[in-house]
């Protein structure tokens, strides 16, 4: 059964929510990351999520001032959040 275009819209919107990253770690690795996941219960998406953001907090952290940041080596003109690594000085 095809999608009505009501459904389509609403995947539209959804998806504009998201940004794709795509991360390609070696096979071992990769296997590792899925069975430290699968071990605490999570997918994968969700253990890796959980991590960055536990780094993201941790090296925010460390910065008092707006000016420690250390530079941003890409545009962030399209970025929208709240990470204070990604605000304008």
């Amino acid at each position: 059964m095809p999608l009505s275009e009501d459904r389509k819209a609403s995947i539209k919107r959804s998806d504009a929510k998201y940004l794709q990253i795509l991360l390609k770690p070696y096979k071992d690795e990769a296997i590792n990351i899925k069975a430290a996941a699968a071990s605490v219960g999570q997918s994968m998406q969700a253990y890796i999520l959980q991590a960055v953001r536990e780094r993201m907090e941790r090296d925010r952290e460390r910065f008092e001032n707006p000016s420690d940041y250390p530079p941003v080596p890409f545009e962030l003109k399209d970025f929208k959040t709240d990470w204070p690594f990604t605000k304008e000085k």
